[in-house]
């Protein structure tokens, strides 16, 4: 088993011990960027310009039904309170969804491009956590260490028209103004289609469902 909570097929696996390969040999190996592969995690010492890493393009990954977990460990939180730091985002050019940490280290997700969820948990520096995010028909469900801690109805999920032929990649950074990175560690990247419901939270999703809108592209932010 992978460790993931449902019936899935899984797309990646980067256990990021050793080298940046994906275990299941499905999908190509991770880019990094600076990081520090050492003792079977990468560091990133919390530096966008010189210090991230990012998988391949996934052109199999359902916009409307997936799950990503990754085991993580902060050593700090952002600088500013009021901006939250990245833990694995999907999307450089636009960013549909992805785990962040608030600035006062409360855990949660960003959807469509800006929009926040923070939970009510907070995060420990220096400890180890897995945090996984289910979308499912427009729901998101954040687990931390198999724990539920924030459910939220999104009402659809908006990707880059040209999605999942671009803009399919997970990164450990957030290409926006408006976040920071935040020096950690990572270990256990996992990246699934889910096909079966995530759970009670499955009802709130009657009119929920991913779709494709036009985005304006800014150059500066393609990989």
């Amino acid at each position: 088993s992978l460790g993931f909570a449902q019936t899935l097929t899984p797309l990646a696996h980067y256990p990021l011990s050793t080298d940046f390969n994906d275990a299941l040999g499905i999908s190509g190996p991770m880019s990094n960027q600076g990081g520090t592969l050492a003792n079977n995690q990468l560091c990133f010492i919390g530096d966008y310009a010189s210090s991230w890493a990012l998988t391949p393009n996934l052109n199999d990954l359902d916009g409307n039904n997936l799950e990503f977990s990754v085991d993580f460990n902060l050593s700090a939180y952002s600088d500013n309170a009021f901006r939250e730091g990245t833990v694995l985002m999907l999307g450089g050019s636009y960013r549909p969804l992805g785990i962040i940490v608030g600035g006062s280290g409360h855990i949660g997700f960003k959807y469509n491009n800006h929009m926040n969820q923070l939970s009510s948990t907070i995060v420990n520096l220096n400890q180890w956590y897995n945090v996984r995010l289910n979308l499912s028909s427009g729901v998101i469900n954040l687990y931390l260490d198999n724990v539920l801690v924030h459910t939220f109805n999104t009402g659809g999920i908006n990707y880059h028209p040209s999605f999942p032929n671009i803009d399919a990649s997970f990164l450990t950074r957030d290409f926006s103004g408006g976040t920071v990175q935040i020096p950690m560690c990572i270990k256990n990247v996992k990246i699934a289609t889910v096909y079966d419901p995530p759970g009670p939270g499955a009802a709130l999703s009657s009119n929920g469902g991913s779709q494709l809108v036009s985005v304006p592209d800014d150059p500066s932010l393609d990989l």
